[in-house]
């Protein structure tokens, strides 16, 4: 387990030992002490350089460092990288020996959920198949010892409208409690959840804070009652690519 393996940090131990995840201990136990809005830089893993461009900043400043892998990055199939999550984490393990950092590593999935993945929306699959492979990213990626599950539910290609928040809640909670029986059933760590997302096509705070509200109380009645989101991703407006780009040029 990539746990075990190659971070070794203080943090971690502790962390292991309160049977913490990594992610909710650091935040809780340093950051929100301080008082200040702090966040944790997640690093897109889209290539080995960039794998050590994040471990060497990390060595320097004497940081946590957390890399968000996508489905399209690293998956099952090899994604866009040809990694595996057990490659990936086995690849992230050799370049901090190599660099030496041995501060906390965390490893994360970015936007796991139905057609979030490029090949699922070319194949036009449906909600079940769709949510089907999306299980078995999610067992892999457990298997290999992440530590955060980003849970999005926000897209349906066979809808023409963003889906209503009660939608987004019920299937996010469903991948939630599938996720939860495969790690407990695997008796794997404890990792966080990351729920909602900046594609949803929906800029309402008020929805954003139903959602939350929604999954918080359906965690509850579902005996999840240990299992809270650390991070919560809204649309901000902000685009890599925006729509009229082409019109500007």
């Amino acid at each position: 387990m990539m746990n075990k393996e190659f971070d070794k940090s203080v943090i971690r131990s502790i962390s292991i030992s309160e049977d913490i995840p990594i992610t909710k201990f650091i935040l809780d136990s340093f950051y929100r002490r301080i008082n200040v809005p702090i966040t944790l830089l997640g690093i897109s893993p889209i290539s080995i350089s960039v794998v050590e461009a994040g471990l060497y900043v990390a060595k320097q400043y004497q940081l946590p460092i957390m890399f968000i892998a996508s489905l399209n990055q690293v998956d099952i199939d090899g994604g866009y990288t040809g990694w595996t999550p057990h490659k990936f984490v086995n690849i992230v393990k050799e370049k901090a020996l190599e660099i030496g950092f041995q501060g906390p590593i965390i490893v994360a999935l970015d936007h796991g959920g139905p057609w979030l993945k490029d090949s699922h929306v070319h194949q036009g699959l449906t909600l079940e198949e769709s949510i089907e492979r999306v299980m078995k990213s999610i067992e892999a990626a457990l298997i290999a010892g992440y530590d955060i599950i980003h849970i999005d539910t926000t897209i349906d290609i066979h809808s023409k409208k963003p889906l209503e928040v009660d939608i987004v809640a019920k299937r996010t909670l469903d991948l939630i409690e599938f996720t939860e029986s495969f790690r407990r059933s695997k008796g794997l760590p404890k990792v966080d959840y990351e729920i909602g997302s900046d594609r949803w096509g929906i800029k309402d705070p008020d929805k954003v804070k139903m959602l939350i509200r929604l999954v918080k109380r359906g965690l509850a009645e579902r005996g999840l009652n240990d299992v809270q989101p650390v991070f919560v991703v809204g649309d901000i407006g902000t685009r890599l690519h925006p729509e009229n780009v082409m019109d500007q040029i």
